[in-house]
């Protein structure tokens, strides 16, 4: 049998990359949304039964800004062809404002 040709050997590699890239984004947005759900009992009994304050709002930003973060960018970046499913033509903006927020998050420390 002959040897299969370079481009064959290119697109197989490039298929395994990306399976394996998305693999990583579901784990690891499965590792932050299991965390979220192992702290969220403190929270409540700490954060959200307190009076609200700068700190708290802080807290909440941070916290849930990166959870839409992470369903946004999962959801992005695991659709196959989005220019064939229905009703993602804003995705983009939205990416980019969720960009932008934790940009603007993170300049706070």
């Amino acid at each position: 049998m002959s040897d299969p040709s370079p481009d064959a050997v290119a697109v197989i590699a490039e298929i395994s990359q990306l399976l394996f890239l998305s693999r990583v984004m579901i784990a690891g947005a499965a590792f932050v949304f299991y965390d979220y759900a192992l702290t969220l009992s403190t929270e409540i009994s700490e954060i959200w039964n307190s009076k609200f304050s700068g700190a708290q709002a802080l807290f909440f930003l941070m916290r849930y800004s990166y959870m839409v973060f992470t369903v946004f960018f999962c959801m992005i970046n695991l659709i196959p062809n989005p220019s064939k499913t229905v009703g993602v033509e804003g995705l983009p903006l939205i990416s980019r404002l969720g960009v932008s927020c934790l940009k603007l998050v993170y300049m706070a420390f």
